[in-house]
C-alpha cells in the first residue's frame, strides 16, 4: 500500500508518454541487442553477436511473436518492469528508515517520475532489466537478520549473478554485493555448507559461474573464485556428482568460446589520455604520434571531462578521417586488434601508475559532469525524439531494411509518414518533466561567458544525497546500509574510471541517491521528533496512582 501513490503517478506519466510516443527509441547501442532477434526472425540464423550480450537479447527474441508492433511491445514490457521495480525500492526503504510511512511513498514517487528511468525504459537497452536485477538482489538482503538463511542467501546469489548476465557493466554491482554478503553473512565457508552440498544447488552455483564468463571473458577470475567457493562448500570435485561435472564442463566451454574485450583498453586510454608519457616508455613510436594531442589535452586538464569524447573517437578513427596519421591507422585497421589493445592498455596503465592522484581527480570530475545531465526532458519531447530517431535510422533502413520492418512492422515510406506525423504531436508532460529534471538534479554546470570554460556547482538535491551517504557511514548504520553504498562506490570507480561520461550509466544508481536523501532526512527527523518511550508514558500514570493511594 505504501507504494500505491508511486505506482499511480508512474503509470500516469508512462501512459501519457506512450500515448504520444508509443514506439521505443532504437539508439546507437540497440543494434548489439536486437541483432540476435533480427537474424533469427529474418534469416533463420542464430547469432549472439561479437559482444555476447546474452540475457537481454534472449529476452528480446520472442517479442516479435506478440500481437501488435514489436517496437511498441518492447516499450510496454520495459515500462511494466520499471513499475514493478518500484516495489523492490519500497521494500528496501521500508527496512532502512525509522518512519517508512513517510519515506517509502516519497522515495518511490520520485523514482516513478525520475525522467532518466522513464526514458531508458523506453529505449532498446538492457538498463531497465539491469536496474530491476540489482534492486531484486538488494531487496533479498532485507530483513538483514534473515539474510543468513540458506535459501535466502542462495536466491540472493542467483539474483546477483543475473545482474552480470544482463550486462557486463553489472560486474561492479556483483563484486560489491559479494563484499556485502561477506559482511552480513560471514565468510563464504560459513554460508550453509549442507544446503550447497545438495547436487541441484551445486549445479546452479556452477551454472551461475559459467554464466559470468559467458557475459564477458574478463569474468574468468570471478568464475575461478566461485569454483573455489564450490570446492570449499561442497568438498573436492572428485566427490561431485555427474551433473556437477557437466556444469563445470559447460563453464569451461563458455570460457573458451565466448567473450570480447575489444573496448576496455581503448576506453581506459581515452580516460587517461592527458597523462600519457610521450617522452619515454614502451611503444615509443606510438607515444610520439599521440604527443601533440596529449599536450593539447594536458594544457587544459580541468576541462578534459567535457572533451574526452573527441579524443576517444580520435583513437579509433578509420576511413577518410584520420587525425593521427597512417602509422596509427595501420595499428587500428587490422581485424585482429590484439596489438592495438595491447598498445592502448600499456600506455594507459603506465599513465595511471605515474599520476594516480591526477587520474583520480579526473575520474571524480567525470562523475561530476555526468551528474549534471538534465537533458532527458528534451529527449522525451516528440520533436527531439523523432529528430534523433530518423537520423539514427537512415543507414539502418539502407543496410538492414528487413530488421527495420521486423521492428516497426511497416516499410520505410510508412515509417517516414509515421515519423512526420508523430514529430508534431503535443505532449502535456514536456514542461513538467523538464522542470523536474532541473529541480532534482545531482549537480549543475556553468559556462563562463568570456572564456567558455565550464565548472561544476553543487545542487540542493545532490547535497542532501551526499549528507545521507555520510550518515550511512556512521558506526550504527554502516552495516545495514552497506548493500547500497558499497556497490555504488565500486560501480562509480570502475565504470567511470574506464568509460566516458555517458548519462545512462547513472540509471542503475539514481534510485540509491534518492534513498540516500531519505536516509539523511530520516536521521535528522529522528533527532527532532523523538516519540516518547513506553517507560516515559507510564511514568505519569504511575505517579498519579501513587497519589491516589497515599494515606490521608
Amino acid at each position: 500500500m505504501l507504494c500505491l501513490p508511486a505506482l499511480l503517478l508512474g503509470l500516469i506519466l508512462r501512459l501519457s508518454f506512450m500515448a504520444v510516443l508509443p514506439e521505443c527509441y532504437y539508439g546507437s547501442d540497440s543494434n548489439s541487442y536486437y541483432d540476435t532477434t533480427s537474424f533469427m526472425w529474418c534469416h533463420g540464423k542464430w547469432d549472439l553477436g561479437i559482444k555476447r550480450r546474452w540475457l537481454y537479447p534472449l529476452l528480446l527474441l520472442p517479442t516479435p511473436a506478440l500481437p501488435g508492433r514489436n517496437v511498441v511491445n518492447i516499450s510496454i514490457l520495459q515500462h511494466a518492469l520499471g513499475l514493478a521495480t518500484l516495489l523492490g525500492i519500497g521494500w528496501i526503504v521500508m527496512h532502512l528508515t525509522r518512519r517508512p510511512g513517510i519515506w517509502v511513498p516519497l522515495v518511490t514517487s520520485i523514482c516513478a517520475l525520475w525522467p532518466r528511468m522513464v526514458w531508458h525504459e523506453h529505449e532498446v537497452l538492457a538498463e531497465p532489466v539491469m536496474v530491476a536485477s540489482f534492486v531484486l538482489a538488494v531487496a533479498l538482503i532485507f530483513p538483514i537478520e534473515r539474510f543468513r538463511e540458506p535459501r535466502r542467501l542462495f536466491w540472493f546469489l542467483m539474483a546477483a549473478a543475473l545482474i552480470v548476465a544482463v550486462k557486463p557493466h553489472g560486474r561492479p554491482f556483483w563484486l560489491g554485493l559479494m563484499i556485502v554478503a561477506a559482511i552480513l553473512a560471514g565468510l563464504p565457508w560459513r554460508w550453509g555448507k549442507p544446503s550447497f552440498r545438495e547436487p541441484r544447488r551445486l549445479v546452479c552455483l556452477l551454472l551461475v559461474a559459467g554464466l559470468i564468463v559467458a557475459v564477458d571473458s574478463r569474468g574468468r577470475p570471478l568464475w575461478l573464485g566461485l569454483t573455489i567457493v564450490a570446492v570449499i562448500l561442497a568438498s573436492m570435485p572428485l566427490r561431485w556428482s555427474n551433473p556437477c561435472w557437466a556444469a563445470l564442463a559447460l563453464s569451461v566451454l563458455m570460457i573458451r568460446t565466448t567473450g570480447s574485450a575489444n573496448q576496455g583498453p581503448w576506453l581506459l586510454l581515452s580516460s587517461a589520455f592527458p597523462l600519457v608519457n610521450t617522452e619515454k616508455g614502451e611503444y615509443l613510436e606510438y607515444r610520439q604520434i599521440l604527443r601533440p594531442y596529449v599536450e593539447e589535452a594536458r594544457a587544459d586538464i580541468p576541462q578534459y571531462a567535457w572533451k574526452q569524447m573527441k579524443y576517444k573517437k580520435m583513437l579509433v578513427e578509420s576511413g577518410d578521417t584520420i587525425t593521427l596519421g597512417p602509422d596509427w591507422q595501420a595499428l587500428v585497421s587490422p581485424k585482429d586488434k590484439t596489438k592495438f589493445l595491447k598498445v592502448c592498455g600499456t600506455l594507459a596503465k603506465d599513465a595511471i601508475i605515474h599520476s594516480p592522484l591526477t587520474y583520480t581527480r579526473m575520474v571524480l570530475q567525470k562523475i561530476g559532469v555526468v551528474l549534471t545531465d538534465d537533458q532527458t526532458g528534451y529527449r522525451m519531447a516528440p520533436r527531439g525524439f523523432w529528430k534523433g530517431q530518423v537520423g539514427d535510422n537512415v543507414d539502418r533502413w539502407a543496410k538492414h531494411p528487413e530488421a527495420m520492418r521486423l521492428l516497426y512492422g511497416m516499410d520505410q515510406p510508412e515509417y517516414q509518414a509515421l515519423a512526420n506525423r508523430r514529430i508534431n504531436e503535443n505532449a502535456w508532460y514536456i514542461r513538467p518533466v523538464a522542470l523536474f529534471s532541473r529541480a532534482f538534479n545531482w549537480m549543475n554546470s556553468a559556462r563562463d561567458t568570456v572564456t567558455g570554460k565550464r565548472s561544476l556547482q553543487p545542487a540542493w538535491f545532490g547535497i542532501l544525497a551526499l549528507f545521507g551517504f555520510i550518515t550511512c557511514l556512521f558506526p550504527s548504520r554502516w552495516r545495514e546500509t552497506s548493500p547500497l553504498w558499497i556497490p555504488l562506490l565500486i560501480f562509480l570507480g570502475i565504470i567511470f574510471g574506464i568509460g566516458d561520461s555517458l548519462s545512462r550509466y547513472l540509471q542503475p544508481i539514481d534510485w540509491i541517491g534518492v534513498t540516500f536523501v531519505a536516509l539523511g532526512l530520516d536521521w535528522v527527523l529522528a533527532w527532532i521528533w523523538r516519540p516518547k518511550s513506553v517507560t516515559e508514558e507510564a511514568a505519569p500514570a504511575t505517579s498519579s496512582v501513587a497519589v491516589e493511594n497515599a494515606p490521608s
